[in-house]
């Protein structure tokens, strides 16, 4: 009976973190941040796309040898058309002033269906053409 309550406890910490994480990601380095209302538009333009989303949110605050620096910017273009595309366009500036994005469509414990990673591809390289 001692071994069953040490077992359990630790069981269930270990079980409870075993979410999965399945998708597809794309993802560079881009020079600048671009105009973000200018991707939103020429998204919207898409005929594969009928809503287009744009917020930003602070990120992590890095903690380096010289200190905790600011927050990274983090800016997001969600896309949908309701049914088949279903992405995400993300940006990050980091402290030092250097710009990733990459885009996304992710799902916990299932992976999604191949018809909605289809109709994303398209999309995602569509957005990639944009920045060429």
């Amino acid at each position: 009976m001692k071994l069953f309550r040490i077992i359990l406890p630790l069981l269930s910490i270990v079980l409870a973190g075993c979410d999965t994480i399945s998708g597809v990601t794309r993802g560079a380095k881009v020079h600048t941040l671009p105009d973000l209302q200018a991707i939103k538009t020429k998204i919207e333009s898409y005929p594969e796309v009928q809503e287009v989303k744009l917020w930003d949110a602070a990120g992590s605050r890095p903690l380096t040898l010289t200190g905790i620096k600011k927050a990274d910017e983090v800016f997001y273009l969600s896309y949908t058309d309701g049914a088949d595309v279903r992405g995400t366009l993300m940006f990050i500036r980091d402290y030092k002033g250097e710009v990733s994005y990459s885009q996304y469509l992710i799902m916990m414990n299932r992976r999604p269906p191949q018809s909605l990673i289809d109709a994303l591809v398209r999309v995602i390289k569509k957005i990639e053409r944009y920045f060429e």
